[in-house]
């Protein structure tokens, strides 16, 4: 069920992404894109495989997820 919430929000992340950048911006954004996903997948899964998934861990995700966007708006 996670798993298809995590998609049914990141699924249009890559469209707003297109929309947001110039046309000479768009492989630097979907790099950075990627490269954000991939990082946050990575945390995600070893911090649930782990179990020391605590609210303190659960802010740094809030703050590292609007740093993203904030970033990516700013470009």
């Amino acid at each position: 069920m996670l798993d298809l919430a995590n998609n049914t929000v990141q699924g249009p992340a890559p469209a707003l992404l297109a929309d947001l950048s110039g046309p000479d911006q768009k492989n630097v954004a979907n790099a950075i894109f990627c490269s954000w996903m991939a990082i946050g997948n990575i945390v995600g899964y070893s911090s649930g495989a782990s179990g020391s998934c605590t609210g303190e861990i659960f802010l740094a995700y809030i703050i590292n997820l609007l740093l993203c966007f904030s970033i990516d708006c700013s470009c």
